[in-house]
């Protein structure tokens, strides 16, 4: 009998040495380099998808948004991932990936194409390395995927462009395109309340419809949607009924729906032999969402249609922190210690480390979920919340005290 125990007792002391060893420690040197290049789990993990999501578990956290910058750099270092696309205006981000070729980009014009709770010293860190390699033989392509629009460029610019894709258009198609002020009065009132709660009012829905549906019509008719010009331009006009639709019924899945169309057209048809990282919310990139137990959360998310389209070529990829903080203007909010049967907590008490990388894609790990009983995460904010936390992403990027995003730099 003592044999047995004995000989239990070292099983057991196998199989925990086994999972410690299935998480990838990262010190605080490795995390300042962006040198994950040696770590074998962090590299076979991804080295095969075709899409990489990293998420956030809210827009204000500091760390996150570092390590994601970090994580970036690693990806085009290392892994050979060439495009960069936010949860920001599609227009927007196209426009400044225009003004990104030139020797005239700052830090600043990259920040005008995205929503402003990115604007921070964090991304910033992204931003220079992204114009540092438009010098280099493997230059950053940036877009962004969201119907919303960021305004600073879509204001400016967006009806100068959409003319010279009609009047191209036109000559192609062989018929005159010719909208009167009502439309464009509509798609000027489109974008300056994009994200805002103000809804279009019906004739300005009819006017943005009828125009759209038009253009996607000839778009068709003569097969010019494989074009990446007429195709981006496509996508802009299904963007736009998007739009007012979200606008009109505050339906996030009509939001979802419409960014995976978008990334899915950047990844197959602009960008076809290039690997794609992905910046958003995690709640957008996560999947099988009707796996966490608060009802806010399940709905069809962007990473549930790139996950049934994708397969094991899409991974996602969530931050979380054990304990910190992170601020909203005036206001600061602190991540509580996590608690036992979380996944932060397990991580924590196994390695003991600032830094970390957990694969759900790991039979160990998933014997250690289910054998160390862990049913909750910080995945969507600063509170556990019970789900199947396997399920829901295909890794963790784990951070042991989080801070503050800095906002003044």
């Amino acid at each position: 009998m003592k044999i047995l125990f004995i000989s239990l007792m070292l099983n057991l002391f196998t199989v925990q040495l086994n999972l410690a060893q299935n998480i990838a420690i990262i010190d605080s040197n490795q995390f300042e380099l962006s040198n994950f290049s040696d770590n074998n789990l962090i590299r076979n993990s991804l080295i095969n998808a075709k899409i990489i999501g990293l998420g956030e578990s809210n827009h204000y956290v500091g760390t996150t948004f570092k390590a994601k910058a970090k994580m970036i750099k690693f990806l085009h270092d290392s892994l050979g991932y060439d495009i960069i696309a936010f949860e920001s205006s599609m227009y927007d981000c196209y426009k400044v990936n225009q003004i990104l070729k030139t020797d005239s980009i700052k830090s600043k014009d990259l920040f005008k194409s995205i929503f402003g709770v990115w604007e921070c010293a964090e991304v910033k860190e992204l931003f220079d390395y992204l114009i540092a390699t438009q010098k280099t033989a493997h230059p950053i392509e940036f877009a962004g995927f969201d119907h919303q629009f960021s305004k600073y460029y879509s204001s400016r610019f967006f009806k100068d462009d959409f003319l010279k894709f009609t009047d191209s258009l036109s000559i192609i198609g062989q018929e005159v395109i010719n909208f009167d002020s009502t439309f464009y009065n509509a798609l000027a009132k489109l974008i300056k309340y994009s994200n805002y709660f103000k809804k279009p009012n019906k004739s300005d829905t009819i006017a943005c419809y009828t125009a759209t549906k038009k253009l996607i019509e000839i778009i068709n008719k003569n097969k010019l949607a494989s074009n990446t010009y007429f195709g981006f331009w496509e996508k802009m006009c299904f963007n736009i009924q998007a739009e007012y639709r979200h606008q009109c019924r505050s339906n996030i899945s009509i939001r979802d729906s419409t960014m995976a169309n978008n990334i899915q057209w950047i990844s197959n048809v602009r960008y076809p032999d290039k690997k794609l990282v992905l910046w958003a919310a995690s709640i957008h990139l996560a999947y099988n969402t009707n796996l966490i137990s608060e009802k806010s959360y399940q709905f069809k998310t962007t990473g549930e249609f790139l996950k049934n389209t994708y397969k094991d070529e899409f991974y996602s990829i969530a931050f979380t922190a054990n304990s910190g903080k992170f601020s909203y203007g005036f206001i600061s909010f602190n991540l509580k210690k996590s608690k036992p049967g979380s996944l932060e907590y397990f991580i924590q008490n196994k390695c003991k480390c600032p830094y970390a990388f957990f694969s759900f894609n790991n039979n160990d790990n998933l014997f250690s979920i289910k054998f160390n009983e862990i049913n909750s995460s910080k995945f969507f904010g600063r509170k556990e919340i019970k789900m199947e936390v396997s399920k829901i992403f295909d890794g963790v990027f784990y951070i042991r005290e989080m801070k503050a995003a800095k906002y003044k730099f």
